[in-house]
């Protein structure tokens, strides 16, 4: 069966947590093994919203099967990338040398 997301009521991204509409692939992720950098936390770019980066190679086979994902979430293979459209949050993949638009930077 797959995991359904929740449109509202929501939560918005924090310093230590996605937007609760990522938030199920998010845990989806993690429990099959996927890294994220939590010692950078939520990045807040002022150009493209909230952002968690992926240590690891994001899955978005285990996704697609696993989660019955709305129109409103974008799933960027290419760019290695899933984005929500309501709440600017996304989830990338680490790219070393990449600078945001934001105070908080990489570690």
């Amino acid at each position: 069966m797959k995991i359904d997301i929740v449109e509202s009521p929501f939560k918005p991204a924090t310093k230590k947590a996605v937007c609760s509409h990522l938030a199920p692939i998010l845990d989806l992720l993690e429990k099959n093994g996927a890294k994220f950098d939590w010692a950078t936390g939520i990045i807040p770019d002022k150009a493209a919203g909230n952002i968690l980066l992926s240590e690891s190679d994001i899955d978005f086979d285990l996704i697609k099967n696993g989660v019955n994902v709305p129109e409103y979430i974008n799933l960027d293979s290419s760019r290695k990338l899933i984005f929500c459209k309501k709440c600017w949050c996304a989830i990338e993949k680490k790219q070393p040398g990449k600078v945001f638009n934001s105070s908080v930077q990489p570690k």
